[in-house]
């Protein structure tokens, strides 16, 4: 439960969580879910992005379009604060 609880049910990162959690269990590293997710995805995603994944996420947010980026990290913040935001018809 408490790995759905950090990835929302994302996919990608439920598995990747999924798959750190037992390579620290193994190496009997593994004290939490929290700091899985602390050492494996906040703190060092760089080098855990593979296959990349979170790069690719992050160069189009920032990279693609540099009018849209403002307005999608802005959007990003609302979701963080409020949890989700409504939909207003535009392509972000």
């Amino acid at each position: 439960m408490q790995i759905l609880e950090w990835t929302g049910g994302q996919p990608f990162l439920t598995q990747k969580l999924c798959q750190f959690i037992v390579l620290d269990s193994a190496a009997q590293r593994f004290s939490s879910v929290e700091q899985v997710v602390r050492s494996h995805i906040v703190e060092n995603w760089k080098s855990q992005d593979e296959p990349e994944h979170l790069r690719t996420i992050r160069d189009r947010i920032l990279y693609r379009d540099e009018k849209r980026t403002g307005r999608l990290l802005e959007l990003y913040q609302q979701i963080l604060c409020q949890g989700e935001i409504p939909a207003d018809g535009t392509s972000e």
